[in-house]
């Protein structure tokens, strides 16, 4: 629905003309507002319809409501968390992968909890390199205006999580942000091709919370430049870095993949802020940083 303004209508017209009992909506905070106001469309046309909350804002405002149980307390975390539970019928935290077939049972419980690594729904490097890619023929492609260096440019994830615990970061308490769990390159190299020859992207935003995290970085760029090569293209890409992780053989890899652009939080330039913040990284990496980018 993100390409269409009058999205409400769209809505009201799939559950007019589909025979459909269940409903998944995967919620970012900024869009929990539109994400309310399709529930409440879908509510209002098929009451009996059941109507499934997963995502970022479930996850992080579960999480949040955990921490004040284990500190034997009620705040604000129990607040959100009960606005959750008076839109959505059921609630899923954490990975949605495996947790969406409990969730769809009869008498499914009211939350679904797959933000802890010890539970079978939270999903193993290996899983998420045998999932399938996103279905993206489901959706209007062409309903989405991404330029990188100019060319029309499509997203995709090699990695899940980050393993800093930045204090303003809101996924710091939850297991589904802070573990690192990285793709298969192979997966990855799939997935790139067929958003190539199916809807003719050249360009790529690579959503991992930094690249530069995974052990494989190195490698794995250099088999998506040689990708490149065997095409006999040139793409382009963007993506998020850590400044303190950030070197010179890694600078040449993206280079060598064709990165036009990296993406890096240095927050802020007071060494007392950024050691307030856990940033765990110092101004002179920061700097460090900025001069080996622009080098490379």
């Amino acid at each position: 629905l993100s390409a269409i303004e009058n999205y409400c209508d769209a809505v009201a017209d799939f559950v007019r003309t589909h025979m459909v009992s269940i409903y998944g909506i995967s919620v970012t905070t900024p869009q929990a507002p539109s994400a309310k106001r399709i529930t409440e469309t879908i509510k209002s046309l098929r009451s009996e319809a059941t109507v499934i909350w997963g995502g970022p804002h479930v996850t992080v405002t579960n999480a949040a409501r955990k921490k004040e149980v284990k500190r034997g307390g009620v705040g604000r975390a129990h607040e959100a968390y009960g606005k959750l539970e008076d839109i959505a019928d059921i609630l899923v935290s954490g990975d949605g992968e495996i947790a969406i077939f409990q969730a769809i049972l009869p008498n499914a419980p009211k939350l679904i909890d797959g933000d802890d690594p010890d539970s079978e729904l939270f999903l193993s490097e290996e899983q998420l390199g045998e999932l399938p890619p996103p279905a993206r023929h489901l959706i209007n492609m062409d309903g989405y205006h991404y330029y990188i260096n100019g060319v029309r440019s499509a997203s995709l994830i090699m990695q899940l999580g980050c393993s800093f615990g930045c204090r303003f970061c809101s996924g710091r308490l939850s297991p589904t942000f802070r573990r690192v769990r990285i793709r298969s390159i192979n997966s990855v190299i799939d997935e790139i091709r067929e958003i190539y020859e199916q809807y003719k992207f050249r360009g790529f935003m690579l959503y991992d919370d930094e690249l530069n995290l995974s052990p494989n970085m190195i490698k794995d760029l250099y088999a998506i430049a040689d990708l490149q090569m065997k095409l006999g293209e040139s793409f382009v890409f963007r993506g998020f870095l850590k400044s303190n992780l950030f070197n010179e053989k890694q600078a040449q890899a993206l280079k060598e993949a064709n990165f036009k652009e990296v993406c890096i939080g240095f927050e802020s330039g007071s060494p007392r802020i950024l050691r307030n913040i856990k940033k765990q990284a110092t101004v002179e990496q920061n700097t460090r940083c900025v001069e080996i980018a622009k080098k490379y």
